[in-house]
């Protein structure tokens, strides 16, 4: 390149500059003429971002090949954490109820799966509907089968939901990895041929750069995670090969991109919790709660009177482990010396539904999911207050219903979007309102807004014959529509014009007809055509009449 034209480059890069500052200004995004002419609203992103993901100066941060939680609870304290009770209770349970919706469902009332299309307004052809069958089959055996064999020694899909669902109640961390299949070497790009649930408590986020910043969108050889056993990098993952799911997701930079676990808000319920059922434990297994003292005042007379006296007491007294042991001593006189304070005072049992309420309540489950039904025993409902089945619904709603959209929202992500985009994976049974109530609304729509027709097409149900459907069920639209239509209809008829002198003209008798008088009836009046013939209108109104005899019958 010559000096001139540099120097022009330069001249237009440094004028589309100042126009690029000018407007920087607007809402409106800039349009660029693509290859084709047709105008581009959006496009790549010019550079990786330059906001700090993580400090680098941490020990734990930026020293390793990966990074790591900067807390004293590590995945192993974790672990043991969610096997106690009644977090463990509360892990089942979501794991049990995740487990419903890994079947294929076409109702969507019924907790279940569907392969659909994204784009709601195209009808699928026959291709797409085998494509939906492919899919739902690829889901439910975990990837591509070659040999049915293979089915035998893989996670079958509620297995696969199952331990990722617990993994990511425990750690955060719903990880699993995705095989790519053989078609991505022959330059066919990434697609996957199995996914398989993977340990979570291994995986950790790899160290991508020194300096805190992130890679391009663009860079999809660089591993972003890796596996550890025993502090040692054993696996790399490429961004599309590891889906690292995080529910509850922190941008503060000490914590390099992990997510908060329930179990980490928990640590002081839990302790306490753990504390005051370790106490009730041992009260009952060990001898720590003794009741209290026997003290025998006076000088012993006999020691082996008094040894044997201590047998027998505790004999009578200990229980299991030695636990509930009365220590004996002497003095002058006797007495007994309780230690045990009341069950009041202590407030056990109101503790404990405070602390199983608030674990509950950071899992978004209502305590009747497993089992703790808190008020008098036996009563269903108080005034102003729902009944066990309103609160079991609601808890499925505030706790159940986002962790299953995360779960297939991370499928359509790493699994479904990869092999098709034009295909999704979503949940069933998710839905708020009931069946007769979604009726009732729809009833309520044809009444007001809406056809027929349309209504029909929410339920995939094609149109009415003949323009039945296009219509609102309301009295006084149908009522307008028919007054239009009468209008219509009486516009589109031409009606010709009346000649006036026909009513002035004298009437002609009919060609034909029968014989004056025939079919006079008795007594009747009829007019004299012999005079009123040829005569106008107004001469014939003033005719002679005639009045004819009565005839009662006829003689042939």
């Amino acid at each position: 390149m010559s000096n001139w034209q540099a120097a022009l480059a330069e001249g237009v890069a440094g004028f589309l500059g100042d126009l690029s500052k000018a407007g920087q200004g607007s809402l409106e995004p800039a349009a660029d003429a693509g290859a084709n002419g047709e105008q581009r609203v959006f496009g790549p992103a010019a550079r990786a971002p330059d906001s700090l993901l993580f400090d680098p100066y941490s020990w734990y941060s930026g020293s390793q090949e990966f990074h790591t939680r900067p807390l004293s609870l590590d995945w192993n304290t974790m672990r043991r954490m969610a096997a106690a009770p009644p977090i463990s209770a509360i892990i089942k349970r979501r794991c049990e109820d995740a487990e419903e919706f890994c079947h294929p469902e076409e109702n969507p009332y019924l907790p279940g799966f569907k392969v659909r299309m994204r784009s709601r307004k195209a009808a699928p052809s026959r291709a797409a509907l085998r494509m939906i069958e492919e899919l739902e089959r690829f889901v439910l055996q975990g990837g591509v089968v070659e040999d049915m064999r293979q089915v035998q020694v893989r996670d079958d899909f509620p297995t696969f939901v199952k331990k990722v669902v617990r993994d990511s109640l425990t750690y955060d961390q719903l990880c699993f990895e995705i095989v790519p299949s053989k078609l991505s070497r022959f330059g066919g790009g990434f697609r996957p041929a199995r996914f398989i649930a993977a340990p979570a408590h291994s995986m950790r986020i790899a160290t991508t750069s020194h300096d805190g910043h992130a890679l391009p969108d663009d860079d999809f050889e660089t591993p972003r995670f890796v596996q550890v056993y025993d502090e040692v990098v054993i696996n790399e993952y490429r961004p599309s090969e590891l889906c690292f799911g995080i529910r509850n997701p922190r941008s503060d930079l000490e914590f390099c991109g992990y997510g908060y676990s329930e179990l980490e808000m928990l640590v002081t319920i839990a302790t306490a919790w753990l504390n005051a059922f370790e106490y009730n434990r041992r009260f009952f297994s060990q001898g720590a709660g003794i009741p209290g003292i026997l003290n025998l005042k006076g000088q012993v007379v006999n020691e082996r009177i008094m040894r044997a006296f201590k047998r027998e007491l505790q004999m009578l007294a200990t229980g299991a482990q030695n636990a509930h042991r009365i220590p004996v001593t002497s003095a002058e006189g006797m007495e007994f010396i309780n230690l045990h304070s009341t069950p009041r005072e202590m407030e056990y049992s109101a503790w404990m539904d405070l602390l199983t309420k608030l674990a509950c309540a950071l899992y978004s489950m209502d305590p009747a999911e497993i089992g703790f039904n808190f008020g008098n025993t036996g009563q269903q409902s108080s005034m102003g207050s729902a009944n066990q089945v309103e609160k079991i619904g609601e808890s499925r709603e505030r706790g159940l219903k986002p962790l299953i959209r995360f779960l297939f929202s991370q499928l359509n992500r790493f699994v479904i979007w990869q092999i098709d985009p034009d295909f999704e994976i979503v949940a069933q049974g998710l839905r708020s309102n009931s069946e007769s109530d979604d009726l009732d609304l729809d009833a309520k729509r044809a009444a007001t807004y809406m056809t027929v027709d349309q209504i029909r097409a929410r339920y995939d149900m094609p149109a009415m014959e003949s323009g039945k459907g296009a219509c609102i069920l309301n009295a006084t639209w149908l009522q307008f529509q028919a007054a239009a239509q009468g209008e219509q209809d009486g516009a589109g008829q031409q009606i010709p014009p009346m000649d006036t002198a026909v009513l002035f003209s004298a009437p002609q008798p009919p060609a034909g007809g029968p014989p004056q008088g025939v079919g006079t009836p008795p007594g009747g009046v009829v007019q004299d055509q012999s005079q009123a013939a040829g005569q106008p209108l107004a001469a014939s109104m003033t005719a002679r009449q005639v009045r004819r005899p009565k005839v009662s019958s006829f003689t042939l």
